[in-house]
């Protein structure tokens, strides 16, 4: 897995032969181990849930590889490429830039020095009647981590049961049912993560996220 495409770089440095891919694969290399520099002194070794970080970003990883981040990449391996066969330092000074100016705005600064997580839930319907069975789905919590499902402040039972999230804290095409009796409005459907007994002896956090459901 890498950051920056060997193919992309070649067309925006115009190459359509194969004479020059050692020498771009090895920039492509040096980019990597750049990025996964960067990317380790911004979000450390664990998150907050005390679960691994892991290098190279993938898309199975948490967080997640994003095309904005390989577009970077690719921008890093042509400034670099050019500056070093050209003396040209723009394009480089700019994708170093751009990168440090992404790491700020997606993963900002942690006073614990973990990566901040950041849970989300979706569901179908997201709104309906009393009684009405709905999907939902979450991702960017503990790996492995139980999960509870509430209502209006009142746990749900789920299917499956109990809700396990994967091993990269996702969980999918899981459904409880409304109350019936449940009166028309909007309630909270709330996903939290069942913090273990020594979690928070090591200052550690579990994932919470929050939607809103309308009973019709």
């Amino acid at each position: 897995m890498t950051y920056a495409s060997l193919s992309i770089v070649k067309q925006r440095l115009r190459v359509e032969d194969t004479t020059l891919d050692d020498e771009l694969e090895g920039y492509v290399d040096e980019i990597d181990s750049y990025m996964n520099r960067k990317l380790r002194d911004k979000i450390g070794y664990k998150n907050e849930y005390g679960d691994d970080v892991v290098l190279p970003l993938t898309e199975n990883t948490i967080p997640t590889i994003t095309f904005e981040l390989n577009t970077i990449a690719n921008d890093l391996v042509v400034g670099k490429f050019r500056f070093e066969t050209a003396n040209d330092e723009t394009s480089w000074t700019h994708a170093r830039k751009e990168l440090e100016e992404y790491l700020d705005e997606e993963f900002g600064w942690s006073e614990s020095g973990s990566l901040k997580m950041k849970p989300d839930i979706s569901f179908t319907p997201t709104s309906g009647n009393a009684g009405a069975t709905v999907t939902i789905s979450g991702n960017q919590f503990g790996i492995r981590n139980k999960l509870k499902v509430y209502f209006d402040g009142q746990e749900m039972t789920t299917s499956p049961d109990p809700l396990v999230s994967s091993d990269t804290g996702t969980f999918t095409s899981t459904t409880f049912t409304i109350p019936s009796g449940q009166s028309s409005g909007t309630y909270e459907v709330k996903v939290e993560g069942v913090m273990p007994t020594n979690w928070k002896k090591h200052g550690l956090k579990t994932g919470i996220a929050r939607h809103r459901f309308r009973v019709t």
